[in-house]
């Protein structure tokens, strides 16, 4: 199971490359893709707090170039590898829209800088609200730590960072 936050928009019945508000997923594969379900927050949490079973939550925050499906799979590898390593909690995506393509560079890193706070509001909070107690990590690639670095910055700027406060 695939448990996932997504800033994509969500138009016509599928996730766009544009930002949009934060929607959490439960991603099972299926066939050669993947089956994506938006749950209401308190059922994801309730989900995702189960899976980690007290062990953590580790946030992945996937880099630029990256389409939806591409980022599900990475997921699924970086999950894979942390069990054969005796990870015991639960991995969680960060989905942020990327168009998926080397020469849109600029354009992802400005929908990074859109979509940043959201990682902060409606992740870490989220989940440090839900369970403040939890062990809370977070690992980003390329620029996924852009991402991450401005989510916290953004979210100052914003006057926003009591929200993180539990």
């Amino acid at each position: 199971m695939i448990y996932a936050m997504t800033t994509r928009s969500f138009v016509d019945g599928a996730f766009t490359k544009n930002p949009g508000v934060t929607r959490y997923l439960r991603v099972e594969k299926a066939g050669t893709g993947y089956a994506v379900q938006m749950l209401p927050v308190d059922l994801w949490l309730a989900e995702v707090l189960a899976a980690a079973d007290g062990n953590g939550v580790l946030l992945h925050v996937h880099g630029f170039n990256l389409e939806q499906h591409e980022t599900f799979a990475r997921h699924h590898l970086i999950a894979e590898g942390l069990a054969q390593q005796g990870f015991g909690g639960v991995l969680v995506s960060f989905d942020w829209p990327t168009n998926g393509a080397v020469f849109d560079y600029r354009e992802d890193r400005a929908d990074a800088h859109t979509v940043a706070p959201q990682l902060v509001l409606d992740g870490i909070a989220v989940l440090r609200k839900a369970a403040p107690g939890i062990k809370l990590d977070i690992m980003a690639h390329s620029m996924g730590a852009l991402v991450t670095r401005h989510a916290f910055h953004r979210v100052v700027e914003l006057g926003k960072a009591g929200a993180v406060d539990v």
